[in-house]
């Protein structure tokens, strides 16, 4: 993932009001803006914890992930935190969560990147 957009992730994070964050739905889109979006999957954890993803949107004008959501080789998912149902976790920590599985998703979506770039050159090649 690029700089500009690593900037843009964490800046989307940091930027969460609290209240999106206190009063989950079950499964929805939470909030959002041209290049992410903070989203609910379920339940997770049998019953016990929303499943809190943040994942690219397609309209991103950010080219690095832009590619990342055209190729749909990889899932567009960059953070992701399990969040106990009984309000137990704060808002401010599950910012911090979301901010390090970052780098878990950055990493696999370089990968796939890198991937697809050499299946192209051997197409060309």
């Amino acid at each position: 993932m690029s700089s500009r957009a690593g900037k843009a992730l964490r800046e989307f994070i940091d930027n969460f009001p609290d209240d999106k964050l206190t009063y989950l739905p079950e499964q929805g889109t939470v909030f959002k803006n041209q290049d992410y979006r903070l989203d609910v999957q379920g339940l997770a954890d049998e019953g016990k914890s929303y499943n809190v993803q943040v994942q690219i949107n397609s309209g991103t004008k950010i080219s690095t992930i832009s590619r990342i959501v055209k190729s749909k080789k990889s899932a567009t998912t960059v953070a992701m935190v399990l969040v106990p149902k009984d309000g137990s976790m704060e808002p401010d920590e599950i910012r911090k969560k979301l901010l390090l599985s970052t780098r878990h998703y950055t990493i696999n979506a370089i990968k796939s990147s890198d991937i697809e770039k050499s299946e192209e050159s051997h197409k060309n090649g």
